[in-house]
């Protein structure tokens, strides 16, 4: 659930939060703040979009229901019925976006949580600086720049496979994802 586990029993485990952050901390500490941070963000979405108002003990997070979890001080990159709305979307990187380099720098994102943020919307700008913050230090490159097509892989679903392709999982990346999508009729 929180650690991805491969379905087959010659490929290498997939890689879950843990392995990404890896990429911040040393091996120890990893394990260690894996599991709270996944908890954090797992247990207010799966109970937000649960048809209860008992929390699921699977910690599914139901997609029809994903209106519910729209919040305040976002990047308004999702209307209220929780379609993603393109042209907003390049609307803010557009803003934001100093130099036209493509992407947003640590700055330009600190920027961008300050300018989208709805004066007394406590738990929106705490809940929308966690996910802007994680994705920036997960996702940035070399040189310290969330790309445009990493932050649209955010919304899209598809960050974490061009995440495991970069790392050298090719079995978990682009193309075996889509074809599992093309074969259920999502894509």
């Amino acid at each position: 659930m929180f650690f991805s586990s491969s379905l087959s029993p010659r490929a290498p485990p997939a890689p879950g939060f843990r392995y990404l952050l890896r990429r911040l901390l040393p091996e120890p500490l990893n394990s260690l703040v894996a599991l709270p941070v996944a908890l954090a963000a797992q247990v207010p979405l799966a109970w937000a979009t649960g048809d209860s108002w008992l929390l699921d003990p699977r910690l599914l997070v139901r997609v029809r229901n994903a209106h519910r979890v729209v919040h305040g001080s976002n990047s308004k990159a999702w209307d209220r019925s929780g379609h993603f709305t393109a042209a907003r979307f390049e609307a803010l990187l557009s803003k934001y976006d100093r130099g036209g380099k493509g992407g947003l720098t640590l700055g330009e994102v600190l920027q961008m949580l300050r300018g989208q943020a709805n004066l007394g919307d406590v738990v929106g700008i705490v809940a929308s600086s966690a996910e802007w913050l994680l994705t920036w230090a997960l996702l940035r490159d070399a040189t310290g720049v969330l790309r445009r097509e990493d932050i649209r892989g955010m919304y899209d679903g598809t960050a974490f496979y061009r995440l495991a392709e970069r790392n050298g999982y090719k079995h978990y990346g682009m193309r075996s994802a889509r074809a599992a999508a093309v074969q259920k009729g999502y894509a």
